[in-house]
């Protein structure tokens, strides 16, 4: 069957859509799975999605978009996320969704169908066969024969392949109706137990009264399940609430460190459930009185012995990955019985809310916080824990799905007769937090916040300060500084007039403070009020702490700007130390002081030392941030290569290669972005002599050019002078003649005909017509150019010479006295390394936090980041 896939893949030019369908435990899962797997180098994206309704298919698409799309998709729309998904974006990307067994459900508008790539359906209804795209793309599976069932049973339990051993085994396979996953699991069972097949059918036969005429895998679960404890038994039935790939383990350490109490909020009291959720969380794992990692390994072989979830680590984490089957995960949802799912609900609920604790662990749970919120029907979710989870997604850059979370927190607390001013005004400035692009309504509800909070608590609480900081910090956005100053200074003044002074509000005041100096330009005093501030939260807060660690990098930003980048690199330096033993090499934090140190060594020369950095991060900012980031990464370490002495120019072109293949596959190959990488791609094979590999992919960028735009930019047209540069070095004079020709006209249209740019194109042509032996068309051009460099003498004093020397060639056929062998590019054509400006993408990129602080300090080198037309 996989050989089946296999052709399918073969010379394909659109999105495919292939369907496989069947009944449960026919192997649809295990199939499409393992194709997957034997194909991952083909596909830069493999997603796998829950099919089992609407919202699940949109949460898993999105999600995956904005980790494989980086900060550009942090905050993408389920709209933005089918576009990242179409082949003009993702290239050969392969999407797997599972499970899609509702009858009702549009599955085609859910579907990213472009040009490439491939998409695999299963589904137990026979119709969804209809969605594939030929009919030969609909695999109808069936359960084996009971021959080959026989031989799965008896490979997979190891048992001697002898005539009584392969009698029971085929019983077996008869009572499991020959099911692919349930003969799988039954035989693993008979392997770990050490049961004979007369043993384990027996075993099976006291479930039968279970398990309903369709889901016969779910009493092979149910064998497997009977040798966990109880307790782990139950942790299954946690996790089934959770989503069913990648759930941390860490957030059980966090989670236990809390008690099982941590809350974000307080708007009203809990209910028993709440006592009854956190009972039952310590039953599971604090079994033995505590949680370590011998705890933990002991969960992981069990589990794993049994065949019902596997464990994973991955690069940077210290924790590892806890996985299940989706059809496991179902069998564990279906195994509650009805009357407790609302308490394990309640529980899976708590365990990540007391887990968000901890910001560095956000990230990983936003599936899990997605699903959670999903299971409305099973439940409905304390509003104290939803209000939780609206602060996760607008910390975690989810606005949109932030924004939606708070307005049901609002509505409920609304309709709550107990409900007080500290709530509203609480809501009212979470509310505003997730408003980005109308500033002004996001004004007028932290204004309200700032009243509520005032009224109900002092102007000087913490609350009540933090309200007018954010209030502070909208009015300056909106241009309105002195409101903004205003507000700040008289914070300040009503701080210092109290009995007991709040060093801490004073020094986020003045933070705040020395934000606003730096976004206007005003570096001195940005530095005078951030090293202030700096040394109030070292008093008063750990080293350790987010926000020294954020208040450092912001400072060592304001260095860079005063041009002090060894104090930068001193004080960037110390909070990697820091932040790597504290928060862990794959944090947010650590990883955007990375990059900023590697800049800093680059200002600095210190080249080996970037390259020591940045090497080993790439594989970091691929697995956490996701490919874009990783792109990034890689385009700093292309800058730090072709600046060593000597240049590292094939180590160079190895790493663009692959920064061009991430930009293909994930913003798509008419990108200006991917557009001006490929540039410089073309640019290193030209500097190693590479011409003809030059020549491909400067031509495909005016290809893609041609393809969107009717009239072609000047910048295609400047591409097109190095591709007749490249025919000229080879000796092609004819193609570069032609090249030349159709850019002069477009030239002198966009610099006028007396203009350097002009001049230089007609140096080109008349050289390339000297070298065809057509004196009298190459003079002309020769002579026009002539009088412009006269003109500009004392700024292009080479380029006339090289004209003067041309001319005298042309006229004096007998001499050579042409100083270079052809005339220079042109501009816009670059020749230095920069990257365009774009969200996650330039070399002055940081983490989030930075890159906000810095604003509009990085100069755009590329007009807009869409694509080409």
């Amino acid at each position: 069957m996989t050989n089946e896939l296999d052709s399918i893949t073969e010379g394909q030019k659109s999105t495919r859509v292939i369907v496989i369908t069947g009944m449960p435990g026919a192997g649809k899962t295990w199939l499409a799975t393992r194709f997957a797997q034997e194909h991952y180098n083909f596909f830069p994206h493999v997603c796998f999605i829950d099919g089992q309704s609407e919202a699940t298919i949109k949460a898993d698409i999105m999600h995956h978009a904005r980790s494989k799309g980086g900060m550009v998709y942090s905050q993408a729309t389920f709209k933005d996320a089918l576009g990242f998904f179409r082949g003009d974006r993702s290239g050969n990307c392969l999407l797997f969704y599972d499970n899609v067994d509702k009858g009702d459900l549009d599955l085609v508008k859910l579907l990213p169908l472009g040009r490439r790539g491939l998409i695999i359906v299963t589904s137990r209804d026979r119709l969804k066969g209809e969605l594939a795209s030929e009919s030969h793309l609909h695999i109808e599976l069936d359960v084996m024969t009971e021959d080959e069932a026989t031989q799965t049973i008896i490979q997979t339990s190891r048992l001697p392949n002898s005539t009584e051993n392969r009698v029971a085994a085929r019983a077996v396979a008869q009572e499991l109706g020959c099911l692919p996953v349930a003969l799988t699991q039954a035989g693993i069972s008979m392997f770990r137990c050490r049961y004979s097949g007369e043993k384990y059918l027996a075993l099976y036969r006291t479930h039968r009264d279970r398990i309903s005429g369709e889901d016969k895998a779910y009493g092979a679960f149910d064998i497997s399940g009977q040798r966990l404890p109880p307790h782990l038994l139950d942790f299954l039935h946690l996790m089934s609430f959770m989503h069913h790939s990648s759930f941390p383990m860490e957030a059980i350490s966090l989670a236990i460190e809390s008690g099982f109490e941590a809350e974000f909020f307080q708007f009203t009291p809990r209910e028993a459930i709440y006592q009854e959720s956190k009972d039952l969380l310590k039953s599971i794992f604090c079994k033995n009185e505590q949680w370590d990692e011998g705890s933990q390994s002991q969960m992981v072989v069990a589990i794993q012995n049994c065949s019902l979830g596997s464990f994973t680590l991955l690069p940077g984490f210290q924790s590892p990955f806890f996985h299940m089957h989706p059809l496991i995960h179902k069998w564990a949802m279906d195994r509650i019985p009805v009357h407790r799912r609302p308490l394990f609900k309640e529980a899976a609920t708590r365990l990540a809310v007391c887990a968000t604790k901890n910001p560095s662990i956000w990230i990983r749970l936003l599936s899990h916080i997605d699903s959670l919120l999903w299971y409305s029907a099973i439940g409905p979710m304390h509003v104290n824990d939803r209000a939780a989870f609206g602060k996760v997604l607008r910390k975690a850059g989810r606005l949109g799905d932030a924004q939606g979370v708070w307005m049901t927190v609002k509505d409920e607390l609304n309709a709550h007769r107990d409900r007080t001013q500290i709530s509203s005004a609480t809501v009212n400035l979470e509310m505003a937090l997730t408003i980005e692009n109308d500033l002004e309504q996001r004004r007028v509800l932290e204004l309200e916040a700032v009243e509520l909070y005032t009224a109900a608590l002092t102007p000087s609480h913490p609350q009540t300060l933090r309200a007018r900081r954010c209030l502070a910090e909208t009015s300056h956005r909106l241009g309105d500084h002195s409101a903004a100053n205003s507000l700040l200074s008289d914070i300040l003044t009503e701080l210092r007039q109290q009995d007991v002074v709040s060093d801490l509000e004073v020094a986020r005041v003045t933070k705040l403070m020395a934000d606003f100096c730096f976004k206007r330009g005003e570096y001195g005093n940005a530095r005078v009020l951030g090293e202030e501030a700096q040394r109030k939260l070292h008093a008063i807060l750990p080293l350790h702490d987010r926000e020294v660690l954020k208040a450092a990098c912001d400072l060592s930003l304001t260095y860079t700007c005063l041009n002090l980048h060894k104090d930068a690199q001193v004080l960037r330096q110390d909070v990697l130390t820091i932040s790597k033993a504290s928060l862990g090499e794959s944090d947010e934090v650590t990883l955007g002081t990375t990059l900023a140190l590697v800049e800093t060594h680059i200002s600095r020369k210190q080249y080996d030392e970037a390259t020591h950095l940045l090497e080993p991060a790439i594989a970091l900012f691929q697995e956490v941030c996701g490919d874009i980031w990783a792109a990034e990464t890689m385009v700093r370490l292309v800058k730090v290569y072709m600046s060593q002495s000597p240049p590292r120019i094939s180590d160079a072109i190895d790493l663009q290669q692959q920064v061009v293949k991430i930009l293909k596959a994930s913003l798509g190959d008419d990108h200006v972005v991917t557009l001006v990488e490929m540039g410089y791609l073309a640019l290193f094979y030209e500097e190693q002599d590479r011409l003809e590999e030059a020549e491909r992919v400067l031509q495909s960028i005016v290809d893609v050019y041609r393809r969107h735009n009717k009239n072609m930019p000047i910048l295609c047209y400047g591409i097109m002078q190095r591709i007749a540069r490249l025919y000229f070095l080879q000796g092609r004079f004819e193609e570069a003649m032609c090249a030349l020709v159709e850019c002069v006209d477009p030239y002198i249209e966009e610099y006028g005909p007396n203009s350097v740019e002009s001049a230089r194109i007609k140096t080109d042509l008349a050289a390339t017509f000297y070298q065809l032996g057509d004196m009298l068309e190459a003079e002309r051009p020769a002579k026009e150019a002539e009088q412009v460099f006269a003109e500009h003498i004392d700024t292009h004093g080479e380029d006339y010479m090289d004209v003067l020397n041309l001319l005298d060639n042309i006229q004096n056929p007998g001499t050579n006295h042409i100083g270079r062998a052809y005339g220079k590019p042109t501009a816009p054509v670059k020749t230095g390394r920069g990257v365009p400006r774009i969200e996650g993408l330039h070399p002055r990129s940081r983490s989030p936090e930075l890159r906000a602080k810095h604003g509009d300090q990085d100069t755009a080198e590329v007009g807009n980041t869409n694509q080409v037309g």
